[in-house]
């Protein structure tokens, strides 16, 4: 799973649009999009404070790290 691609899914359980996010975060929606399409690469400081501001546990940054292991097994990395 992508950064872009975990964003994408906890936007969408916490049921927010991009424009709420971006407005969130003081970034563009055309950004975020970005982002979420990993056409460009976001510091760990943004990527915590998109993930802060859709009400995101820390918990759950660990689920990532966990699904990022396992993408990485499975192509034998």
């Amino acid at each position: 799973m992508t950064f872009g691609r975990f964003l994408r899914e906890r936007r969408k359980e916490a049921e927010m649009t991009q424009f709420d996010v971006a407005l969130a975060t003081r970034i563009t929606q055309s950004q975020l999009s970005d982002y979420e399409k990993d056409r460009v690469n976001m510091s760990a400081a943004r990527f915590i404070k998109m993930l802060r501001a859709m009400g995101v546990d820390t918990l759950d940054l660990t689920v990532f790290e966990l699904e990022m292991e396992d993408s990485e097994e499975d192509k034998g990395l």
